[in-house]
């Protein structure tokens, strides 16, 4: 009866799947969407021109393989060794809210050996007021093209004078390569590890922002894990500005019991995006039986208490470096409301954050049930 039971749920999972499909399909092409012309580029950050094309300019590190096959292009096998680099990611001519840049091309892609990469790096945050590197690590089916457009549009976005890298590991880029995704995440620990030790090695003046979002998160979960191991990491100092993780896919005791105080150790402030809305995460709850950080439950008068007493055992009490923000109510341009990381108010909030603007002058909201403590709603 188990058996039968389990392969009902996973029968019943993918055809929900299939239909928040077609769904997410009919929803992005006629839903009516705020759609503007980009103009004056020349008030933006980071805007370069590529044979006249503008241009968003982006580091990257990446433990995908590459083949030549005529142009270099990343692939989802795992290399030996890291490869660097510099994406120029072009500006759509119109642009809609909430929406992506192209993701099927690059403008131009200049691969970099590591005794060029470090100087060319160090030299972009040195020539940047803030000296702040925004690292972006991407979840479960991404492909290397897609992760440097996330992160331009970001970077457009946020407007912010900073650096922007992405970290790039081999994901299938498959809808039904989870499992697959989770190994090849784990894998990948030890070499995004290693290369936050080379680049704070480095580049110690750079003022490291990491943004991880969904399994990206798990990823940053396991490579603090390594770096707690090394005494010179797991030190008083914080070798690490801000970790911001958007819609974690990790699970909620592991983190509690595991992974909070390794990363709090290391970084300035901690700062959680969580949603009861993700359908994504929902989803995998119900495959796995595991509840995810980022899916606290719906609030509702009857389980408000409840729950938030819940994710107060997973908060430090008085310590104002690690917050939890609840996006339910936010306006999310996606059906499975899982990347809400394209939300304005998500892109508002993180650049206000950047801008070291503590949680209390935000746009947030703190529970009324919280006294004292640091869970906040981000109100729509």
């Amino acid at each position: 009866m188990k058996r039968i039971a389990s392969i009902t749920l996973k029968i019943f999972l993918f055809v929900l799947i299939i239909l928040s499909g077609i769904l997410w399909y009919l929803y992005s092409r006629y839903e009516p969407q705020l759609t503007y012309d980009v103009v004056n580029l020349e008030n933006r950050s980071g805007i370069y021109l590529i044979n006249q094309e503008p241009a968003i300019k982006t580091f990257f590190a990446t433990n995908r393989d590459i083949a030549l096959k005529p142009n270099p292009v990343y692939t989802s096998s795992m290399a030996k060794q890291l490869n660097y680099g510099i994406a120029y990611v072009p500006i759509p001519r119109q642009y809609r809210s909430g929406g992506v840049f192209d993701t099927s091309h690059l403008l131009k892609l200049q691969q970099l050996g590591e005794k060029n990469f470090y100087p060319s790096l160090k030299n972009a945050i040195g020539s940047s007021k803030s000296k702040l590197l925004v690292i972006w690590v991407h979840g479960y089916d991404n492909s290397f093209t897609g992760t440097a457009s996330v992160l331009a549009r970001g970077a457009y976005d946020l407007n912010t004078e900073a650096t922007y890298l992405f970290f790039s590991w081999p994901s299938k880029h498959r809808l039904f390569s989870y499992t697959a995704d989770e190994e090849t995440e784990k894998k990948s620990a030890p070499a995004f590890a290693q290369f936050l030790k080379q680049l704070h090695q480095e580049i110690p003046e750079a003022k490291l922002v990491i943004i991880a979002h969904s399994l990206g998160t798990r990823l940053i979960c396991d490579s603090f894990d390594i770096l707690y191991q090394d005494k010179n990491w797991s030190d008083a100092d914080n070798e690490i500005e801000d970790v911001i993780m958007i819609a974690p896919d990790v699970n909620e005791d592991d983190f509690d019991f595991e992974f909070k105080n390794q990363i709090l150790s290391m970084v300035k402030r901690l700062t959680v995006y969580v949603a009861s809305d993700d359908q994504a995460l929902l989803i995998s709850h119900l495959e796995f039986g595991e509840k995810p950080l980022g899916l606290p439950t719906e609030f509702r008068s009857d389980s408000h208490l409840d729950e938030t007493q819940a994710l107060l055992a997973i908060m430090p009490n008085q310590n104002s470096h690690f917050n939890i923000i609840d996006a339910t109510y936010i306006v999310k341009p996606e059906f499975l409301k899982h990347r809400y990381y394209r939300s304005r108010a998500i892109v508002s909030d993180i650049y206000w954050l950047l801008h070291n603007t503590p949680s209390h002058q935000r746009q947030l909201y703190r529970s009324k049930l919280t006294p004292n403590q640091h869970y906040w709603i981000l109100p729509p």
